[in-house]
């Protein structure tokens, strides 16, 4: 390692006799000692407004792959410094040199963090990247100081970004929405969502990028708003579930909140996958999957559409059919009989993939889930519920034929829904303007 004794400004390079390398320098500390091994130790955060990043990589560091990523970004340049590598780096510059006296300096300014060097030289890597090709980064784009700490104080890379940043490759990232509204079924619709993605968290310990913020002032004196928190483990006592958290204050200390608490008062929760792993469909969050679905909903009749026109539509078809009627519910119903001709042309693409209709249950198979979503979309609409009985009952009379099936019969009953609904629709209107 170095050696700066208080008055050479040369360095001289040894190494103590218990194997700990020496730096010394002049100073506000007679001699600072920088230890650089490409491993993230327990940290506080100093006056930069960093709680994103050092969460981030104290996220990174609690993972096997994380880790990994770590120790392969941060070099020691044999000289009391650090070579960090970003092989995602926007810009052609992968390589950012961290020297001793750099290190030092941050050491003695109080703005970045303290009780490890290979943070210090990350925080100084990424500040050094952010001034020079933060402009690239959409959120980003805005003028970024170039005064000690500027560059990543405040709303800084995503946790995906940073990932691929260090690593070169895309990460999945989810993020739970909030509540829309104070509505009851939103807070309740946010709620589940979160439970199920923090669930997998919990089935899949030292897997994830956990991290969350917090609405608001603090919660019970610990918790404050407007901050950054890694979410390291999910655990199970008494049978209680809570979160185990770290604050990038202070990484050494675990703070233990209720599961349910978490979930209640938390604004944002962000889950970020490794890379190189196989996605988690089950991290997804409830906006993500209805976008997919109405995707390949739309995708799926395109390509029916496509093969009817042509002729060429086979029995093969029908996976690809029931995949997209799993993937419908009463939420994004709509966005599948946009048109009251649709309905007759889904059901007539059905009658030419099942000639004849003779098989009951794979003819119950494909309409059914179409028939219940669409009723629930109606009541959701505010169609009468006589009504809506009416059409199922003479829906599912078909439907349950063994040998044939009058298609017709349910095109014109799921077209009358049609109808209603556009009448509530057309009231509502009125009524608004």
């Amino acid at each position: 390692m170095v050696k700066i004794n208080k008055n050479q400004s040369v360095y001289e390079t040894f190494v103590t006799n218990n194997n700990t390398k020496i730096t010394q320098n002049n100073f506000q500390n007679s001699v600072w000692e920088t230890s650089i091994n490409g491993e993230i130790e327990h940290t506080k955060q100093g006056d930069a407004g960093d709680c994103w990043l050092l969460t981030h990589i104290n996220s990174l560091r609690d993972t096997k792959w994380g880790k990994k990523l770590i120790k392969n970004a941060i070099k020691s340049d044999g000289a009391g410094g650090a070579v960090i590598t970003f092989k995602g780096a926007k810009g052609k510059q992968k390589e950012f040199h961290i020297s001793v006296n750099e290190i030092i300096k941050a050491k003695e300014s109080g703005i970045y963090s303290s009780g490890d060097d290979d943070m210090i030289a990350m925080e100084l890597a990424v500040e050094k990247y952010l001034i020079k090709f933060g402009h690239l980064y959409e959120d980003r784009k805005q003028d970024i100081g170039t005064k000690s700490g500027d560059a990543i104080t405040g709303n800084g890379l995503s946790s995906a970004e940073f990932v691929e940043l260090l690593s070169g490759k895309q990460a999945n990232k989810h993020c739970a929405i909030p509540p829309q509204s104070n509505l009851m079924n939103e807070g309740e619709r946010s709620y589940n969502e979160k439970l199920r993605m923090l669930t997998e968290v919990e089935n899949h310990p030292g897997e994830y990028l956990v991290e969350v913020s917090f609405q608001g002032d603090a919660i019970d004196g610990v918790i404050y708003g407007n901050h950054a928190y890694q979410v390291k483990k999910i655990i199970t006592e008494g049978g209680k579930k809570y979160a185990i958290l770290v604050n990038p204050w202070n990484s050494s200390e675990e703070i233990k909140m209720k599961l349910d608490k978490l979930i209640y008062y938390s604004d944002l929760l962000t889950i970020t996958e490794n890379p190189d792993a196989k996605p988690n469909p089950n991290l997804r969050p409830d906006i993500e999957i209805e976008l997919e679905n109405s995707k390949l909903i739309a995708n799926m009749f395109s390509e029916l559409i496509e093969k009817v026109r042509n002729n060429k539509i086979k029995d093969t078809d029908m996976n690809k059919v029931k995949k997209a009627i799993e993937a419908v519910n009463s939420e994004n119903i709509q966005d599948l009989f946009t048109d009251k001709d649709i309905i007759y042309f889904i059901i007539k693409c059905f009658d030419k993939i099942k000639y004849g209709w003779g098989n009951g249950e794979e003819k119950k198979e494909l309409i059914a889930p179409l028939v219940d979503a669409y009723c629930e979309y109606a009541a959701q609409k505010g169609v009468e519920e006589d009504t809506i009985k009416d059409v199922r009952k003479a829906c599912y009379k078909e439907l349950d034929a063994l040998l044939y099936t009058d298609e017709d019969l349910i095109i014109e009953k799921l077209q009358l829904l049609f109808d209603k609904i556009k009448e509530k629709d057309n009231w509502l209107l009125k009524f608004l303007y």
